[in-house]
């Protein structure tokens, strides 16, 4: 009997022992499988499929960090204006009144205007870029830095082809900005627009790259390659930098596109590349010299491509060649197609300009051309 309960209770007890193992078994699985999903949400996923999780607080931290470096560069610029104006409406008999009595009737008046505006140190020693349509023609100019300081500024140079005025305060140590390689960005990316909205000093908005190389269609400037941005710009941002998240200004504020004249979610930045070769040159000249080639250039549209059998739309159709200029002098003629400069292709009519503005004055360039016009005429 002894020996049948000593089984008995050896059964018993490795009983109970299997059972405890298949009970803590299912647990502890269970733990393994929700380990991953706890951590992936905690750490950095090394799956390709997934991008890294990152918390509102360290992207509010980063947009901080950034404002805090470029910030304290950005200033307030505000343009007085002074223009004669006369204060009536035209009048029948001004001719005969100025004739006879040998003075105007109507004696021009003074009409001082304030414009409002951004812009940001480039150096230390107080240099500043902002745009050429905020101090064109001003009297005088205020800047007004982030740490309180109100300072008279002169003009360094204008460039109203691209929209560009190089300004300058007296002082050192002023706090600037790193200008970044526009041709780097990104469509999508996130960028800062900081300046000084409707006279609301340093103001930050956000907002990604809607696109780049952006041509508005419009006489002036004369250059264009914006880039085109969400961020929220308003009358007073212009001449402020756009910011990447590594701190640096790849453009410079300086038109938007709305109906109402307010924020419409389209805003447009020049680029940072051509930014710094143009202030290169108002430091060092006062002005940008380019070159002249004597053309009218043009887009090659689908009626001219087909009109002259073209292959594609790339190029730049001449529309126009000014007498005695280079291009007369070269032979170019109406309704050529120039398709490279000095070896690179001619992307557009906007690619001919830049190409054609980098060629120092005086020396001689390459220009391979279709001469599809002198064989054929565009469909009227």
């Amino acid at each position: 009997m002894r020996k049948y309960a000593w089984i008995g209770g050896t059964g018993f007890v490795l009983g109970l022992l299997v059972a405890g193992l298949i009970l803590i078994q299912p647990e502890n699985q269970s733990r393994q499988s929700s380990q991953p999903i706890i951590s992936g949400y905690n750490s950095v996923s090394s799956s390709p499929l997934y991008a890294s999780p990152l918390p509102e607080a360290a992207l509010s931290f980063d947009f901080a960090r950034i404002v805090e470096k470029v910030g304290p560069a950005v200033v307030k610029i505000v343009c007085e204006r002074v223009e004669k104006v006369r204060g009536f409406e035209e009048w029948p008999f001004d001719e005969f009144w100025d004739r006879f009595f040998g003075i105007p009737r109507r004696q021009p008046r003074e009409f001082r205007s304030t414009v409002q505006g951004s812009g940001f140190f480039v150096s230390s020693d107080g240099y500043i870029v902002t745009n050429n349509h905020l101090v064109e023609d001003a009297n005088k100019i205020t800047v007004y830095t982030s740490q309180g300081d109100e300072i008279t500024a002169k003009p360094v140079g204008l460039d109203s082809k691209t929209d560009l005025a190089l300004i300058k305060v007296e002082g050192k140590n002023y706090p600037y900005v790193e200008m970044g390689d526009s041709s780097q960005i990104k469509v999508g990316e996130w960028v800062l627009a900081i300046g000084n909205p409707w006279g609301l000093e340093h103001t930050v908005t956000a907002g990604i790259v809607s696109a780049k190389g952006r041509q508005l269609g419009v006489a002036e400037p004369v250059y264009q390659d914006f880039i085109q941005t969400d961020a929220a710009i308003n009358r007073g941002n212009s001449g402020g930098p756009l910011v990447n998240l590594k701190g640096e200004v790849i453009g410079i504020t300086s038109n938007i596109f709305s109906p109402t004249g307010a924020y419409a979610g389209i805003g447009f930045a020049i680029p940072s590349n051509l930014v710094k070769k143009v202030i290169a040159q108002l430091k060092e000249k006062g002005r940008v010299v380019r070159g002249y080639l004597g053309i009218v250039p043009k887009a090659v549209d689908e009626e001219y491509r087909q009109a002259f059998k073209l292959k594609s739309k790339e190029g730049a159709l001449v529309e126009s060649v000014e007498p005695d200029s280079p291009a007369d002098k070269a032979g170019l003629k109406q309704y050529d197609v120039i398709i490279e400069i000095n070896g690179q292709k001619v992307k557009d009519e906007m690619d001919l300009r830049f190409k054609i503005a980098e060629i120092a004055p005086g020396s001689k360039a390459t220009i391979k051309v279709i001469a599809a016009g002198r064989r054929s005429s565009p469909a009227a």
